[in-house]
């Protein structure tokens, strides 16, 4: 969320590729809750091993920036656009490191984690709130988004910010009663099924221009 209305800041970014492909960005680490999910039904500790550890070292978003740099010796926008993802990415990484109450393996594939909170001493109850929570940052993502830009907050974002606020009212009674490693599937599930999806959408049909056939042309 505060990537989001960092990135969406006008001053900040001044509408440019570089902005919108920071936001881009900052949420593409969290891609690996797709498998977290899928092998959560099929061997849950490998399902751990496998959140915040390939999508969260910081040798990604190096990559991104080296081959757009690459690949854009000529063409300026793409090495806009491979800094804005790479310092999406790199920023979402460290925010997790800071924030979150459990390591990142930020220098995937070598077996080195930090985490700041992660000898924090934390409730069952806390925990289920904060996964919780990821839907309604989403829905407050998507508010920062059109927020801070000339595009309307348009019917379907109303749409899916109100059914993501409502989704996490739901989860706060489960919350309060489920285990946090059953709570944690049903908690992710809409994030990932609405929440993640949404964003993307949002973002895409925000700067439309980014992906008008046209841009492409120049870009590419």
């Amino acid at each position: 969320m505060s990537l989001g209305l960092l990135g969406s800041n006008k001053s900040l970014f001044r509408d440019t590729l570089t902005g919108k492909a920071f936001l881009i960005g900052s949420l593409l680490p969290d891609v690996d809750f797709l498998l977290v999910i899928l092998f959560r039904f099929i061997d849950r500790e490998t399902a751990i091993e496998f959140h915040r550890s390939f999508s969260h070292t910081l040798f990604l978003p190096l990559c991104v920036l080296i081959l757009f740099s690459i690949i854009g010796l000529r063409r300026r926008h793409l090495r806009s656009i491979g800094i804005g993802l790479s310092v999406g990415m790199a920023l979402h990484i460290f925010s997790d490191m800071l924030l979150w109450f459990a390591p990142v393996r930020y220098l995937w594939p070598l077996n080195v984690s930090f985490g700041l909170l992660d000898s924090t001493s934390v409730s069952v109850v806390a925990w289920n709130i904060v996964f919780a929570a990821e839907s309604l940052c989403y829905a407050i993502f998507l508010r920062l988004v059109y927020a801070r830009t000339t595009t309307d907050f348009t019917s379907a974002a109303k749409v899916h910010s109100t059914l993501l606020v409502l989704i996490f009212l739901a989860l706060l009674f489960p919350a309060l009663t489920m285990h946090a490693e059953d709570f944690e599937v049903v908690a992710y599930f809409p994030a990932l099924t609405l929440g993640f999806p949404a964003a993307i959408y949002h973002l895409c049909r925000n700067w439309i221009r980014l992906f008008d056939i046209k841009t492409w042309r120049i870009v590419v």
